[in-house]
């Protein structure tokens, strides 16, 4: 604001224009009714007023068009996500080509009771060597391969070839989780001789400090909240959905073993 300081005298002009505004129709005032320093300083910074409003008005009409955009965007990329899930016949965690050269495993065409039993020793063996619950291993084979049906060379458990990996590797197509919903990706997976390549590889994978609460976990429900928020999948259901095929097959029955 101005440091100037006025003289009484000098706002008689409001005192003018009241009495103008009082007396007369609106067209009969004009700009130049009001006048004085008082008055023009307050006509400056009205201008000024406009100006900033007019320029906030443009600038929310193109944020607005920005977020309309980007809101579209992630709409289609999460219904194209969500229709790839939808329409693959495997594990919603894990969508693959059908190009891809090891699409099946030997445990492909077995019954679920039979696919359990084809890599329960194994699981056993896996609790027994690192203290992973047969129970989340299993369910684990099941959720992450559609019951061997898309288990990429004989990889039952989804598990990524990292810098780190100097074995085999497939780059297939995948669904993961994100902010904006599920999208799909192509992404590289390690490849195994055998089925009981995958499950001691899986087991050696969870004695990675990051797993060090799976390992340390009791029963199931606890193991299945653990890898999920240790970071092993990016689904929202991951440790439901394995507790919900632990219950419904009851993979627990062999978390009691003897070591």
């Amino acid at each position: 604001m101005p440091s100037n300081k006025y003289e009484v005298s000098d706002y008689k002009i409001f005192d003018d224009a009241v009495s103008v505004s009082n007396n007369s129709s609106e067209s009969e005032i004009s700009d130049s009714t009001f006048k004085g320093p008082a008055a023009d300083q307050a006509r400056e910074y009205y201008d000024k007023i406009i100006n900033y409003l007019s320029v906030i008005s443009d600038n929310l009409i193109h944020i607005n068009d920005y977020f309309q955009l980007v809101s579209s965007n992630y709409k289609s990329a999460d219904q194209q996500a969500r229709k790839v899930v939808t329409n693959s016949s495997e594990s919603p965690y894990l969508s693959l080509n059908s190009s891809s050269k090891s699409y099946s495993s030997s445990v492909a065409n077995k019954s679920q009771q039979d696919f359990i039993n084809s890599i329960k020793d194994g699981a056993i063996e896996s609790y027994k060597k690192y203290h992973v619950l047969p129970s989340l291993t299993i369910a684990q084979a099941i959720l992450e391969s559609g019951w061997g049906k898309s288990a990429i060379g004989n990889n039952l458990f989804g598990i990524k070839a990292g810098s780190d990996w100097t074995g085999k590797t497939q780059t297939v197509g995948t669904s993961e989780y994100g902010a904006r919903g599920y999208y799909h990706i192509n992404d590289t997976f390690r490849d195994y001789d055998s089925i009981s390549d995958s499950i001691e590889d899986h087991a050696k994978l969870l004695t990675n400090s990051r797993y060090d609460s799976v390992r340390a976990a009791t029963d199931y429900k606890t193991a299945c909240r653990e890898v999920q928020k240790d970071g092993y999948a990016t689904a929202p259901s991951y440790a439901d959905s394995l507790i919900k095929l632990i219950e419904q097959y009851n993979l627990n029955q062999w978390d009691n073993i003897t070591e």
